[in-house]
């Protein structure tokens, strides 16, 4: 029903044709039994609405969806789910078209349809892999009337059509009521085959409809006679043969109006074949015993922990009690049958790597579901890759880890070589900074491991990296007053708190007041320094350079470390820019012992 290149029919064709008359059927293959898994009688004595727990409705033309505008047919209907179109009564599925003009809006596009009619499918409800497919149907005969019996790959939204495939159980043009079609569309490859009434218009009587579907072959009956075989098709996907017949199909149901299938037509020819409706007696759905071969198509989740005990559910089809699961010879345990498409387990312990998943089911052939599960031990994990010094603070940096997701990473810290035994942080990340405190009375070193953690354990690297934060150049690490950037210039140690009071230049200032100055602390003759110290008869003359506009003090002591006393009160210096000059010590000639001087800067 899906648009594709169609067979198109004519009388001259019919001619040409193999064709089948009606008989009297026989079994799908001899010794061979049906079990029937689902039915839809339509016979319910309370309600004319379909059974939504069964089947679902297409709507609209096709607007907004793969196939697009009249389904990718040029249809004519507008499908609803109204009883108007679709009800049970006297055990029997009417699909009713009708005239019934419908508005309907496609962005700023209004389009009228002049037919109503029903699609339904069970898409999203239940779907089917191999077996017989049986309907029991009368189609209706008329101009444009376009019935249809089909089925779709259900996994037609991850792989749309025709790579999904689509299978054509019963079509017909109502404007030759003498013959049924039953077609397959693979994408790279379609076929078809026909079946001719030896009375005109027995389309109109009721029908078994029968799909005969096995791993290799797909048969269509009517009545039991077996009138089309296909054994050989080619997908468009690429897929190796027998794809797509060998995944689950869901059912569609539907009469169509017009269309390239039945020469689309206009409304006056279709008109007069209005109302009219496709009635369904039932539909079956068996699987064919025996042999009956379990087959694996999902296990999930797929993938676990080395040490085993995840649970798990296999999916796929004609499961049967007493099964095994086995990965890697190794047996699940636990294994519950839950139904025939359906088994659950608990894995067991095993080793690292992707195993094909085997289930044994006594007296039936294995089925194993290739590289189906992976074990996870810890993680793969070269450890920290990096470490980057920053001012307080470090980078740390690694390489994402293999593993079972979801991965997270330990980050340890100490400040002593092996001392890491509790994560300071977890992180998913790959890098992280890290605030770190440089020290105040001597320099810290930190050092730092890393781990990767999954469900499965932890890696066990035991990579260490090292580093020292670097110091805020604005701070001082001991407080006294000079920044560490202006020490470091200097070649001072940042941790010592003796700093502040030397004088390496013996220029008289201290480093502390060098650096409020602005001067070197390792250049006697950078400004602010005594020059000279003379005899000047009984009295001592002190030369000293400084700056214009500076207060300065000359101050006396007797030693270096005794107590150092303002001689000179404050001297306001005049000018700008550099400068020379003296203060003259009365009598401090003879002092004995002598006098030891030194230039104060005041604030």
């Amino acid at each position: 029903m899906i648009t594709a290149p169609r067979f198109r029919l004519s009388l001259v064709v019919l001619g040409l044709l193999f064709f089948r008359l009606l008989a009297v059927g026989t079994p799908t293959a001899c010794g061979q039994t049906l079990s029937l898994v689902w039915s839809d009688e339509f016979n319910s004595a309370t309600s004319s609405n379909v059974d939504a727990t069964k089947w679902t409705f297409d709507l609209g033309n096709g607007f907004g969806t793969a196939a697009g505008p009249g389904w990718g047919n040029d249809e004519l209907e507008f499908y609803t789910d109204r009883t108007n179109n679709a009800y049970v009564a006297n055990g029997v599925l009417h699909i009713h078209a009708q005239i019934e003009n419908t508005n309907a809006f496609n962005g700023s596009v209004t389009n009228t349809f002049r037919y109503t009619s029903a699609r339904l499918k069970t898409q999203g409800l239940f779907s089917t892999l191999y077996g017989r497919i049986e309907w029991r149907a009368k189609l209706p005969a008329g101009t444009g009337m376009w019935p249809a019996l089909w089925m779709l790959g259900a996994n037609i939204d991850s792989v749309p059509w025709p790579g999904c495939g689509e299978i054509d159980v019963v079509e017909n043009r109502g404007d030759y009521p003498y013959f049924v079609q039953g077609s397959l569309h693979a994408g790279a490859s379609d076929a078809t085959g026909y079946f001719l009434f030896n009375n005109y218009g027995d389309t109109t009587n009721f029908h078994v409809y029968d799909l005969d579907w096995a791993p290799n072959s797909i048969t269509w009956s009517v009545d039991g006679a077996a009138y089309e075989t296909q054994t050989s098709w080619t997908s468009s996907t690429g897929n190796p043969y027998p794809f797509p017949f060998n995944q689950p199909f869901f059912l569609l149901m539907n009469l169509a109006t017009g269309g390239d299938y039945v020469g689309i037509f206009d409304t006056n020819s279709i008109n007069p074949s209005l109302p009219n409706e496709m009635q369904v007696d039932y539909v079956r759905v068996y699987q064919v015993l025996p042999p009956v071969t379990p087959l694996i198509t999902s296990i999930t989740p797929n993938n676990g922990c080395v040490n085993g005990g995840a649970t798990i559910t296999i999916g796929g089809f004609n499961f049967q009690s007493g099964s095994t699961i086995t990965m890697f010879g190794v047996n699940a345990t636990s294994v519950v049958f839950v139904n025939s498409n359906t088994i659950t387990a608990v894995t067991a312990a095993n080793s690292p790597g992707t195993y094909s998943v085997v289930l044994k089911t006594p007296g039936k052939p294995p089925s194993t579901l290739t590289n189906g599960f992976t074990y996870f031990g810890a993680p793969l994990f070269a450890g920290p890759g990096s470490i980057i010094p920053a001012i307080e603070g470090a980078t740390l940096t690694w390489s994402v880890a293999s593993g079972a997701a979801p991965l997270t990473y330990d980050v340890y810290e100490a400040t002593n070589s092996g001392g890491e035994t509790s994560p300071l942080l977890t992180t998913n990340a790959l890098s992280v900074f890290l605030p770190l405190y440089p020290g105040s009375n001597s320099a810290i070193t930190y050092f730092f491991k890393v781990n990767a953690v999954s469900g499965c354990g932890t890696d066990t690297n035991t990579v260490e990296l090292s580093t020292q934060p670097l110091l805020d150049p604005t701070k001082s690490q001991v407080g006294d007053g000079i920044p560490n950037g202006w020490k470091q210039q200097y070649g001072f140690n940042p941790f010592d708190p003796t700093v502040a009071a030397a004088d390496p230049d013996g220029d008289g200032l201290s480093n502390l007041r060098e650096f409020q100055l602005g001067t070197s602390p390792t250049d006697p003759a950078s400004p602010f320094h005594v020059t000279s110290v003379t005899m000047n008869g009984p009295d001592m003359l002190i030369n000293w350079m400084s700056v214009g506009g500076m207060t300065n003090a000359v101050e006396s002591a007797s030693n270096p470390g005794a107590t150092w006393s303002n001689i000179s009160g404050n001297i306001i210096l005049t000018g700008v820019g550099l400068t020379t000059t003296n203060y003259n010590d009365p009598g401090a000639a003879t002092n004995t012992p002598a006098n030891y001087y030194h230039i104060r800067l005041v604030p």
